[in-house]
């Protein structure tokens, strides 16, 4: 079963703080703009535990990611949490490009089972989520929040992807 969020507006249009001023901004025409083929959404939290000598980073994601091995992707950090219930309940994170990552795709895989998870898979994770049992509570407490609809039953049993990224820059401010 897809998740409820699959084919929403999410993916069309982002939500951005700049300057104090919230902006909706087309994600094909930010995207051609940037150079980048989409972007993987990070809290500031995370960001703090992503040191500036960073040259590889796994991200995890509930299910599915749709990520593309060759990929070029920003990391913007949340502001807001949104969240999605339904196509007509639903509100966007808002999202800010300044002081962000920008990485490459170097491997994916996508609808891994947390008891399949291998120590390689972690190898280039955060600390707060180093092993199958940190990473489910980490995908619980993201998508709760994002998906009010699922279970934390729910939420585990979809496993997870895993994205290896590596790292581009640091630092980049993208402006809309």
């Amino acid at each position: 079963m897809a998740l409820p969020r699959e084919g929403n507006t999410l993916s069309k249009r982002y939500r951005v703080l700049e300057h104090g001023r919230y902006l909706d901004v087309p994600a094909v025409s930010f995207n051609t703009k940037h150079g980048i083929d989409g972007i993987i959404r990070l809290s500031p939290e995370r960001y703090l535990h992503i040191p500036d000598t960073t040259k590889r980073y796994t991200h995890f994601n509930l299910e599915h990611s749709g990520h593309r091995i060759g990929a070029i992707y920003a990391l913007p950090k949340i502001v807001r949490h949104g969240y999605f219930v339904s196509d007509t309940d639903e509100k966007p994170p808002v999202l800010s490009f300044e002081d962000i990552m920008i990485a490459r795709c170097v491997s994916v895989r996508e609808f891994v089972p947390y008891k399949a998870l291998t120590d390689h898979d972690f190898r280039y994770a955060l600390s707060i989520e180093s092993d199958a049992e940190k990473l489910k509570g980490e995908i619980v407490f993201r998508y709760a929040v994002s998906l009010p609809t699922l279970t934390h039953k729910d939420i585990v049993s979809r496993g997870v992807s895993v994205t290896t990224l590596r790292i581009l820059t640091h630092h980049q401010n993208l402006e809309v």
